[in-house]
């Protein structure tokens, strides 16, 4: 059954899944409105019993993602969904039925751009080491394990040097993709100036499409020859090159040894020379650009990522991606005025760095009306308190939405 006939039937008949937990967002405390987000990278049963432990498309691989409360789904299925953990496999069924928790899925249609449907999670469990898959007792954490083994062809383990540029400039914007992240580094402060590089190509997904810019031109930008550093494995950092710049994917790429689900694996895979995986505590970029493996130990994605920290003549810059500030190593936060605010403002965006001068900005890039609440008002207050002047690539009562410039 293709992707959309399988999205059109889930009205009557179910569907099962393998969903590798890619992200959660908690719900937001003392806000009745919040509810937890949880998205998943999966791919059907079926898919996973015929692949025979080797995933090279995205036929049959959803992006499913789940909203409830705690309450609510700990009551329907004897889970407590703070409990769940990124790099986690679940088994999830699917089907339109009302009453049970919502749930939106999505295929590899339009690479994966839509259209979405929405259903309802009708039976969810953790897949441990009794977890069978198949009618021969196939252990279903083995067929994934060996579905999403990526072996990386260029990785880095060492400190280096890379892109050392003619062009002593440096200046860093923050792109307005919506609910997303995407900076780009030019030669120069003006947006048709030279980009020698990204650090992170977000895009919104669907669920959050609304929030993306009515006009986009972003994609005639993209030059021949660049770096792409990621922070780390999350959809809304990468799904830029897998959507709607895919000339994105011909860049050399320097990204965190991470695990991921089946459709991770396959862009992965498909970046093919292009991709350098990192595991080297810190390289160097053009001379100013440091690339720095944070200081968390675990399997978190967001924490477990790449922050950037610049120095250009008097300006000294940390871009956090969407690690929680605690895990940015204190001599780097140390000295700094200009800043790019951690998470959209969400989770781990709060006890911020300093700023060090009279006027230093803190760019928040978060999609207006995102199904997250993002930015956290108090930890929005938080980065006022200690000197920043927050600009948002969003639209706020004193600035329209648009791209901002660190400095």
């Amino acid at each position: 059954m293709d992707n959309i006939s399988t999205l059109s039937a889930l009205d009557d008949n179910e569907l099962t899944v393998f969903g590798f937990v890619d992200s959660i967002e908690p719900s937001e405390v003392n806000n009745k409105y919040s509810r937890l987000n949880v998205i998943f990278d999966s791919a059907s049963v079926e898919k996973v019993i015929e692949s025979n432990g080797v995933a090279e498309s995205y036929d049959d691989v959803y992006i499913i993602r789940m909203m409830t409360t705690t309450k609510r789904f700990k009551k329907r299925f004897n889970i407590n969904p703070g409990n769940i953990k990124e790099g986690e496999w679940y088994k999830i069924t699917l089907k339109t039925r009302k009453g049970e928790p919502p749930a939106w899925i999505l295929s590899n249609v339009n690479n994966f751009s839509g259209p979405y449907k929405r259903t309802n999670v009708i039976k969810f469990e953790k897949v441990d080491e009794n977890t069978t898959v198949g009618t021969n007792g196939q252990l279903a954490l083995d067929s994934l394990d060996s579905m999403c083994n990526f072996i990386p062809q260029n990785p880095i383990i060492r400190q280096s040097n890379f892109f050392v540029h003619n062009s002593e400039d440096i200046f860093v914007r923050k792109v307005d993709v919506g609910q997303g992240c995407c900076a780009t580094f030019h030669t120069d402060k003006d947006t048709d100036s030279e980009i020698i590089g990204y650090y992170d190509v977000g895009f919104p997904l669907p669920f959050n499409k609304k929030t993306f810019p009515p006009k986009f031109v972003e994609d005639s930008r993209v030059p021949d020859r660049g770096f792409i550093l990621l922070s780390h494995w999350d959809y809304d950092h990468y799904y830029l090159a897998l959507s709607i710049s895919k000339k994105l994917q011909t860049l050399t790429w320097f990204a965190p040894l991470q695990p991921g689900g089946v459709m991770a694996t396959v862009f992965k895979k498909n970046l093919g020379a292009n991709l350098h995986i990192v595991t080297a505590p810190r390289l160097s970029f053009d001379n100013n650009i440091e690339y720095i493996r944070s200081t968390y130990v675990g399997s978190d994605l967001n924490n477990s990522g790449y922050y950037i920290r610049i120095i250009y003549k008097q300006y000294v810059a940390l871009m956090a991606g969407d690690i929680d500030y605690t895990y940015i190593a204190a001599a780097d936060k140390i000295n700094i005025n200009a800043l790019a605010i951690s998470h959209h403002g969400g989770k781990g965006s709060n006890n911020p760095p300093a700023c060090s001068s009279v006027l230093g900005y803190a760019v928040v890039s978060y999609g207006y009306d995102n199904s997250y609440h993002h930015p956290y008002d108090a930890n929005i207050k938080e980065h006022h308190v200690v000197g920043w002047t927050v600009l948002s690539t969003a639209e706020t009562s004193s600035l329209p939405r648009g791209d901002r410039w660190l400095y």
